[in-house]
């Protein structure tokens, strides 16, 4: 996911026990983590992604 000038990655780790989605966002063209975490699902992981693209949503003019 792409947004407000942040970029979100969710990556996979398939273990015995069951999957973990990992999530990363950072700001566009730079190696600098804004926030990153862990969830059981994808559609986890993307719920918590897209709450925090919105909350640093930029004002509407």
């Amino acid at each position: 996911m792409q947004r407000y000038g942040l970029i979100a990655e969710i990556l996979i780790s398939k273990k015995e026990s069951g999957d973990l989605y990992m999530y990363i966002i950072q700001q566009e063209s730079s190696a600098e983590v804004v926030r990153w975490g862990q969830e059981v699902s994808l559609s986890g992981a993307m719920l918590v992604v897209d709450q925090y693209l919105e909350s640093v949503r930029p004002p509407r003019s």
